[in-house]
């Protein structure tokens, strides 16, 4: 069966099909809701809106959120993080939608999106498995050449044997001369070889790994895929003088600008995702935390020690601006608040200070700055304008960490790092972190480190003091 559906080539479809299969789940979970909820499948004008509404929704952020980009080396977790954020983004928009036309909640909503998310989410893991199942069979594969040997063309080559659920047969690679390293495939020659057999073997794509980027090596490689047929993927050597591994392109027309990293949170949308998202979550903090909490905080406070409720400091936020970060006072008034950090056992900070710092209460006031802006839910945390200074002059890569806003909690603090920095090693460390997440940043991993973040409350954290 498998062999039959691979002569068909229906992989053709698989976009398409997929695209089609997730419209008839959203439908689908429509009319099992209004039936769970009504008791009938037709619904009322209100529900027959609404369903228009979300499809309607849902192929706009499809083509605009690039839903369907799926690439066979992509991880599935990742392609599944991509669906559950588009599911999200959908569910807001509606939910939006429904408050701006006051529109009434009834439980069939509950059920459609719970039903539709569930459904989809399983459906996509279930397709992406066997399509990588069928590959690691060997049918739907694409044959391919590596040209140049380098670091790159061995790891490409390593990656391809190892993982056949890929879709990749290397069938050799091609040089100017044989090279002395080690690549998993054969050595068949140099570009008349390729030239010959790319005439005589159906090929797919040819990867080329080359150090020698000469134009007219690039043109001849080039045009004898466009001649045969075969896409042609150029893997350039950046690694040399970029650190990081998010590279990205962009094309102003027709040319293409390397960034020397990705910054998802650059693009407007990501941006308006994340604002909404802080102005939701800090008003619910707000509205329903606040009013038991915090006069139970502000009394413990001013009974153990003598001083102002707040701590205000300033601290280095986006792009390296100041702004006035606010804390519960967790230290006896003292006048080197602003330069030296706190430690273990730091006779400064007060009884119940130790309290509120071990369990994170003392941050709490920062919802206030999210809401005006000068911080996120989320983020690299804000330092001190001295340590800013001081860092900024031992580590160069320290000040990207303020490409983003600031963060109440984040992913350097989530993995062990915060509190004080002895040495320039844990500054160091802090920082990749904190770089991680402004390359890698996705609204699933904003949501990973709230619910760390409370883990770490409820079970403790060696660092905080």
């Amino acid at each position: 069966m498998l062999s039959l559906l691979s002569r068909l080539r229906l992989s053709r479809y698989y976009i398409p099909a997929l695209f089609i299969l997730d419209l008839c789940i959203l439908n689908s979970a429509y009319f099992i809701a209004v039936w769970i909820d009504y008791g009938t499948f037709t619904g009322s004008n209100n529900t027959k809106s609404m369903v228009f509404v979300s499809n309607a929704i849902w192929v706009l952020l499809a083509v605009y959120h690039k839903a369907y980009r799926i690439q066979r080396v992509e991880p599935i977790i990742r392609s599944i993080n991509r669906l559950i954020s588009l599911i999200i983004i959908h569910s807001l928009i509606i939910i939006l939608i429904l408050i701006a036309f006051d529109s009434n909640f009834s439980s069939y909503l509950v059920y459609y999106f719970t039903i539709y998310s569930i459904t989809l989410i399983l459906c996509r893991y279930l397709v992406l498995k066997l399509a990588r199942y069928v590959r690691g069979k060997g049918y739907n594969f694409r044959n391919v050449l590596i040209f140049g040997a380098n670091t790159h063309s061995v790891n490409l080559a390593k990656l391809f044997k190892s993982d056949r659920s890929l879709g990749y047969r290397l069938n050799g690679y091609f040089d100017t001369k044989k090279s002395k390293l080690k690549l998993s495939a054969p050595f068949l020659g140099g570009v008349n070889e390729m030239s010959y057999l790319l005439k005589h073997q159906e090929i797919d794509e040819l990867f080329i790994c080359t150090n020698d980027i000469s134009k007219s090596l690039i043109e001849q490689l080039t045009h004898l895929c466009e001649k045969h047929m075969v896409r042609a993927s150029f893997i350039p050597n950046f690694q040399d003088f970029v650190k990081s591994k998010s590279i990205n392109i962009e094309y102003y027309n027709s040319l293409p600008v390397i960034k020397l990293r990705a910054e998802p949170l650059e693009h407007p949308f990501h941006q308006l995702l994340k604002r909404v998202f802080d102005i939701f979550f800090s008003l619910v903090v707000i509205v329903f935390v606040f009013p038991w909490l915090f006069p139970v905080i502000i009394i413990a406070i001013k009974l153990n020690s003598n001083g102002p409720i707040f701590f205000k400091q300033l601290r280095s936020g986006e792009e390296n601006k100041s702004f006035n970060c606010l804390k519960f006072r967790t230290m006896h008034v003292n006048n080197e608040a602003d330069n030296t950090q706190a430690s273990k056992n730091d006779t400064r900070i007060t009884a119940v200070g130790r309290f509120l710092r071990k369990t994170n209460l003392d941050e709490f006031p920062q919802f206030f700055n999210v809401l005006q802006g000068t911080m996120s839910v989320v983020g690299p945390r804000p330092h001190m304008l001295k340590h800013t200074q001081q860092y900024s002059s031992l580590l160069p890569d320290y000040l990207v960490r303020h490409y983003s806003k600031p963060g109440i909690t984040g992913w350097a603090q989530v993995n062990g790092y915060r509190g004080e920095t002895k040495e320039l090693k844990d500054m160091k460390k802090r920082v990749k972190f904190d770089i991680y997440y402004i390359e890698n940043w996705n609204f699933l991993l904003d949501i990973k480190i709230i619910f760390l973040t409370v883990y770490n409350m409820i079970k403790g954290d060696k660092n905080a003091f």
